[in-house]
């Protein structure tokens, strides 16, 4: 059973959080190594004319499945809020319900969420030879200290346009979106782009 509290959020809500560690499910569990985003990965996209908007992916773990194995014995037990329910129910003493989501603190929730954002990251770029794809891009250039045509304000490393200019790009670090464009109006269309296809994937992207 996943173990649950509220805490206060603001003066009038609060804020449900599940507890997957106390659960002895992790010791069944195993999840392998993976990357993070860094912020160099982020100064590949970034010029002296970049504009950056921010997109956040709400209830990051909700948004992905557990497989069916866990499902099936990672469970919750709301009896306390359906004791209605054991009146009309002989012979029931508890109600357990099946937890499908990635839950917080469960071994491989970070994994599978991330491996989902990646594919969720492929999905959204498109292809980048298509004229009309705001991501798109023709060239990946090396801007390296000591080269004769070395600029020190461009990143080492960037993906170009075939007109020579940075190409608009997004990065994700967990549940936070970068997007960054050459202009405002470029940086508005990317964050337009990635915001839309996070939710036509049926992920939560939380307009703020």
């Amino acid at each position: 059973m996943t173990s649950y509290f509220s805490v206060p959020k603001g003066e009038t809500d609060i804020r449900m959080v599940y507890d997957g560690t106390k659960s002895g499910l992790n010791d069944s569990l195993w999840a392998p190594w993976f990357a993070l985003s860094t912020v160099e990965g982020l100064l590949r996209s970034v010029g002296p004319d970049t504009f950056m908007g921010e997109i956040d992916i709400g209830d990051m773990f909700h948004n992905f499945m557990l497989h069916e194995k866990v499902q099936r014995v990672a469970g919750i037990d709301i009896t306390p809020f359906f004791l209605e329910e054991l009146l009309d129910r002989r012979g029931v003493r508890m109600i357990w319900e099946r937890w499908v989501k990635c839950a917080m603190g469960l071994k491989c929730s970070p994994y599978n969420t991330i491996q989902g954002a990646l594919f969720m990251d492929e999905v959204i770029r498109g292809n980048p030879k298509e004229p009309t794809n705001v991501l798109r891009w023709s060239t990946v250039k090396l801007n390296l200290p000591g080269s004769p045509n070395y600029q020190p304000h461009l990143a080492w490393v960037h993906r170009a346009r075939e007109d020579g200019s940075l190409a608009c790009d997004f990065i994700t670090y967990v549940d936070d979106t970068r997007t960054c464009g050459n202009s405002k109006l470029e940086a508005r269309s990317v964050s337009r782009v990635v915001a839309s296809q996070m939710n036509w994937l049926g992920i939560q992207e939380a307009a703020r």
